[in-house]
């Protein structure tokens, strides 16, 4: 797990809880959109739009990440007194990457290029801010 260091067994406790959480229900999110996501689309909008279900799995990949670095910004904060600068450091690294990264994918690899941008944008945040 992610060990803040100089943390209380309680933070530490809820912090490693909060992982295992979050993990276990993205993890299913996304195993569960891989394999119903065309008709998770069809029921919620229409069927003409059931070819966008393949996107499902991305998406809850994506989401299952930034709650994890929405978890990390809380526990930078908590523990640590310049938690707060080193959070906002990451997260405009973070927003550098995107910019550099936008425009170069998006001409090479269309919506997929769009989509790794944001992915490589918000791994780079986690694995800095562990």
């Amino acid at each position: 797990m992610h060990k803040i260091q100089g943390s209380t067994p309680n933070f530490q406790r809820a912090l490693n809880q909060a992982f295992l959480l979050v993990g276990a229900v993205g993890a299913s999110g996304i195993l569960i959109s891989a394999l119903l996501g065309p008709h998770i689309i069809t029921f919620l909008f229409d069927p003409s739009l059931r070819s966008a279900g393949w996107l499902l799995p991305l998406a809850m990949l994506y989401a299952t990440i930034e709650v994890v670095t929405s978890i990390q910004v809380i526990a930078l904060h908590t523990k640590y007194e310049r938690g707060a600068v080193m959070a906002t450091k990451l997260r405009i690294l973070a927003a550098v990457i995107s910019l550099a990264l936008i425009y170069p994918l998006s001409l090479w690899l269309g919506a997929w290029g769009a989509y790794t941008t944001i992915l490589i944008a918000e791994l780079t945040y986690f694995v800095c801010a562990i």
